[in-house]
């Protein structure tokens, strides 16, 4: 059996697939085999166009398949190979943890401005130092729950979201679907090309929608509703942060400045006459060291860590279809 093959040369320019079915667009741009269309006599003076106008020549002609026989001895062989292959497909791992790692370097957190910053306005030392914190807590530190409820939500929608999400484009079950059903194409293609159109398949046998049941997957609705990696998680990270002395609003006091300077007021008996001022400044590493405990409270709570049941739960639930769906595929190509 013949079959087409597009090597690493291909510059993407479109010209192939543009002209027929038996090439496609790739995610990349470039050119591949569509799985679906096999090569027959009906074809080859589609495919000798094909090799004539690539600029590169990355388009040629192989040998492929499952088999060189043909008729019901071809198709045989096909079927044994390709339920062999269905057994022999490996069911999923749970991801590791150093898959879905929290990094907090991954994660920025906005530094506001601190509004009032040498602005000499205040008469005393202990004045100007109790505006700086009013304003710390006003821009920063009254915020930090919020901060950690976006750390989280991106945290889970950069690691976690494809695992509990199924049926769309950006699910890893589909991911996972789309390996199979590319095997099951090619094999649904092999045996029309081999048996000349006389074996049918059922128009679904290419279709495999294994995901995790919808229907009793607790876990995954309970992400879905944010009941777990939302307000429980936001809350055990807040705990974490609370529970630490230095996480205080009067500990970052220590980061601040305040600055006096003194102000003419005019001259008298006595001469030049002077008020001291004061004024708060370099709020930026207060900011900076709450947006840091911030991000060290959500990894203490062990948030990568906490994942992993939730997941091996998801995957054991679609190793479960997976299997289901792969006994039927091997049942249809048993009684061909």
């Amino acid at each position: 059996m013949k079959k087409l093959q597009v090597s690493k040369e291909c510059i993407a320019c479109g010209s192939c697939f543009a002209m027929t079915e038996l090439i496609v667009e790739a995610e990349d741009g470039k050119a591949i085999p569509n799985v679906k269309v096999g090569i027959d006599e009906s074809k080859w003076k589609q495919v000798e166009e094909l090799i004539r106008i690539c600029p590169v020549n990355a388009i040629s002609v192989v040998d492929g398949g499952r088999t060189n026989k043909i008729s019901t001895a071809g198709v045989e062989e096909i079927k044994k190979k390709a339920i062999q292959e269905l057994k022999d497909w490996k069911e999923v791992e749970p991801p590791k943890k150093e898959a879905i790692l929290f990094r907090m370097e991954e994660y920025d957190i906005p530094l506001p401005y601190a509004s009032g910053q040498y602005n000499y306005a205040y008469s005393t030392y202990e004045r100007a130092r109790r505006a700086a914190r009013d304003e710390l807590d006003r821009i920063m530190y009254s915020k930090v729950k919020v901060l950690m409820q976006k750390i989280i939500m991106e945290y889970k929608a950069k690691y976690l979201q494809k695992y509990f999400t199924t049926e769309c484009e950006e699910s890893y079950y589909t991911e996972l679907n789309k390996k199979v059903e590319h095997f099951l194409e090619e094999i649904a293609t092999e045996i029309k090309i081999i048996s000349n159109g006389t074996v049918k398949l059922p128009s679904d046998f290419t279709k495999f929608d294994a995901y995790p049941d919808s229907n009793s997957s607790s876990v995954r609705r309970m992400m879905e509703k944010h009941e777990i990696y939302g307000e429980d998680i936001v809350e055990r990270a807040k705990r974490e942060f609370d529970s630490n002395s230095y996480c205080k609003l009067s500990s970052y006091e220590s980061y601040f400045d305040v600055d006096s300077m003194e102000e003419y007021v005019g001259s008298g008996f006595f001469g030049d006459k002077y008020k001291e001022t004061w004024a708060y400044t370099n709020m930026e590493e207060a900011i900076k060291e709450i947006a840091n405990d911030v991000k060290d409270a959500v990894r203490y709570t062990d948030i990568d860590e906490r994942a992993l049941i939730p997941l091996t739960n998801l995957i054991r639930e679609y190793n479960q279809k997976f299997d289901e769906l792969r006994k039927e595929k091997i049942e249809i190509l048993k009684n061909l």
